[in-house]
């Protein structure tokens, strides 16, 4: 039953003008479930909680990613070679394109998903310090903590660029990726 709440909402998510910020209810999402409102609050208790549930789902795929990457096999790997398949991994395993555009129109209006995204930030930002530290950098940990939030700042404007833009998803993964790797392989100059 959850997953099938999560599911609806997605889809309303999805469903959303573009340039208008998603106007969810529990009304909603249980027609869109096929459910009675009564349902939801089993398991969720309010709209916010929904919408924090599949922010934690968004951002936990990209950490379970990120995390993966601390392996051997993977941590044996050339630099550049690690480096190209982290950013190439990573970005695969962001959410459905049209569910981030919605999430982050709704993250303007709910202050909880903000702290969730500041978190995540952290987290991410703290990873990639961890293995540029490990492939040799001899930044202050403090500055490359501050390059792992620009990388990740870099990738969250990129989706308000494809939101404005609309461009061929390749050319902005493309842009976005070569940048990732410029800022990369300037901290081991």
């Amino acid at each position: 039953m959850v997953e099938r709440i999560l599911t609806a909402s997605r889809e309303l998510l999805k469903a959303s003008e573009a340039g208008e910020t998603p106007r969810l209810n529990t009304n909603l999402v249980a027609k869109q479930a096929g459910i009675s409102p009564g349902s939801i609050y089993q398991y969720f208790p309010n709209i916010e909680s929904i919408l924090n549930e599949l922010f934690e789902q968004m951002t936990g795929a990209v950490l379970e990613t990120l995390k993966s990457f601390n392996a051997a096999d993977k941590l044996a790997l050339s630099r550049e070679e690690f480096f190209d398949i982290l950013i190439t991994e990573t970005l695969k395993a962001e959410a459905d394109p049209q569910v981030t555009y919605a999430m982050h129109k709704v993250m303007k209006s709910h202050p909880a998903l903000e702290k969730i995204e500041k978190q995540h930030a952290e987290n991410v930002a703290e990873i990639i310090s961890q293995f540029l530290a490990y492939y040799g950098s001899t930044w202050p940990k403090e500055k490359l903590h501050r390059l792992g939030l620009y990388i990740y700042y870099l990738n969250f404007g990129t989706w308000i660029y494809r939101e404005h833009i609309r461009p061929e998803d390749e050319e902005s993964i493309d842009w976005e990726s070569n940048v990732m790797r410029h800022m990369i392989d300037r901290c081991f100059l």
